[in-house]
């Protein structure tokens, strides 16, 4: 097995307080539960959204990417209806096939849609986790520990968005078991 390189632990005041992950999991958690239950009821409309091979489709449908098609799919915001109509199996696809593209608009003035898109995603995937669903968390997890300690230890949250990276790093390493290393 290839060795990995050591995840950097996040810069000293970048960190997230444990009482802070502790009560963010709970929501999280709470949100999911609600979520499962909305997706139950079978009153809310199909969004029409690309198929899960396009990726040109989804990629215009999460950042809103310009492309030369006949069908345009506009940038959309991961609204509650339209996150409902993404099975979880779906977005487990969509998480290996563009997370780590979503990540790289961190930092760019795209990112809060990209944060909202990977948190609306990672709010319908199911808990347990096949292998490729794994394999991307994992790395989805290292970019965005390596994206943090990146970051000079004075840099105000709002401007960094270490906000989003927090997030996205408690839910796939604690939420989602994907943690290898004891703090972050």
């Amino acid at each position: 097995m290839p060795a990995l390189p050591e995840i950097p632990a996040a810069p000293e005041g970048l960190e997230p307080l444990d009482s802070w992950v502790d009560l963010f999991l709970e929501w999280f958690d709470q949100l999911r539960q609600g979520m499962e239950g909305a997706c139950a009821q079978p009153d809310h409309p199909e969004e029409s959204l690309p198929e899960l091979s396009d990726a040109v489709g989804w990629r215009s449908v999460l950042v809103g990417e310009s492309v030369e098609r006949s069908e345009l799919w506009g940038a959309r915001r991961p609204t509650m209806g339209l996150i409902r109509t993404i099975s979880p199996r779906s977005a487990a696809v969509l998480l290996q096939k563009h997370g780590l593209w979503l990540l790289e608009f961190f930092g760019s003035p795209a990112e809060h849609e990209c944060a909202e898109w990977l948190f609306g995603l990672l709010c319908r995937v199911d808990w347990l986790l096949d292998a490729p669903t794994q394999s991307a968390m994992r790395d989805m997890l290292r970019a965005c520990c390596d994206m943090r300690a990146g970051l000079a230890p004075a840099q105000d949250e709002s401007a960094s968005g270490v906000s989003h990276l927090n997030i996205v790093i408690v839910i796939v390493g604690y939420y989602f078991g994907q943690c290898e290393f004891e703090d972050y």
